[in-house]
């Protein structure tokens, strides 16, 4: 058997992974990876050995342990579930199989391929994995340990951060639209210096729209537009109008699903 001491391997996408995966640690992973915020990583980290090195507390030096596992996911609840399963269905005794068993998942990574192979340290990242969302990736990473490590199986899930579809919000807005203006949250819409303009009114003639709350997750998409139209009575800017909108993604576009207006009374 040949001995490899550090292996990186990464498989990226374009597209979603299709279906749902059949096996139960396929689905698990999945599951833990699909609930990670956009623009964030979250990490499971599993411990097993023969004896009580990876034991969750000490044990009486009277009590014989063959064999222990734990695992940590920082409080996280889609990481504790993780966790729960992995430690009820680890082997113990041979950490290295975990990480071949996790490794199967990471389509098109086949761990029989390279079953000549010892892996010391190894890391395999994929965005293929059956059923994944789509800017979503696993990443797999075994260190077999040594005397004073234990072996460690770390599964993580990163998610992309990805920009709102502002184009879509545009084109659906019509041409004749100057302004499309994005912000965070809607409350803070009324700082934007675009409305303290002095020359508003003929610079916006319809007015400005503002995209606040928007939100991302996989090939759904949701936001608040704000329209904003100088009001002569007042001889200010003010809110006049509400847009609540849905998007989906299909294949590579972006489509508006629903698109709720609602007037805003100037009077109040």
């Amino acid at each position: 058997m040949r001995h490899l001491a550090f292996a990186v391997i990464a498989f990226t996408s374009g597209c979603a992974s299709i279906g749902t995966p059949r096996d139960p640690l396929c689905a698990e992973i999945v599951r833990f990876a699909n609930a990670t915020d956009a623009g964030t990583q979250r990490r499971v980290e599993l411990c097993t050995d023969w004896g009580d090195r990876c034991a969750d507390a000490p044990t009486s030096s009277s009590r014989i342990v063959f064999s222990s596992a734990s695992c940590t996911a920082g409080g996280y609840e889609p990481g504790d579930r993780l966790c729960q399963y992995l430690v009820g269905h680890t082997q113990r005794e041979f950490p290295s199989n975990n990480f071949s068993s996790a490794l199967a998942c990471l389509a098109p990574y086949s761990p029989e391929r390279y079953g000549d192979y010892e892996w010391e340290h190894a890391a395999v990242r994929s965005s293929q994995m059956r059923g994944l969302n789509e800017g979503v990736s696993v990443g797999v990473e075994f260190a077999r340990g040594s005397e004073q490590d234990a072996p460690t199986l770390r599964i993580d899930a990163k998610a992309e951060l990805r920009s709102f579809p502002f184009d879509v919000v545009r084109t659906r807005l019509g041409k004749d639209v100057v302004s499309v203006t994005g912000v965070g949250d809607c409350s803070a819409t009324p700082a934007l210096p675009i409305l303290k303009d002095a020359a508003f009114a003929t610079t916006y003639p319809n007015g400005a729209f503002v995209v606040c709350d928007a939100k991302v997750a996989g090939d759904r998409a949701t936001a608040t537009i704000l329209q904003y139209l100088f009001n002569v009575a007042r001889n200010t800017v003010l809110a006049a109008g509400r847009i609540d909108m849905k998007l989906a993604k299909r294949g590579p576009s972006w489509r508006v699903s629903e698109w709720r207006k609602t007037a805003i009374d100037l009077a109040h």
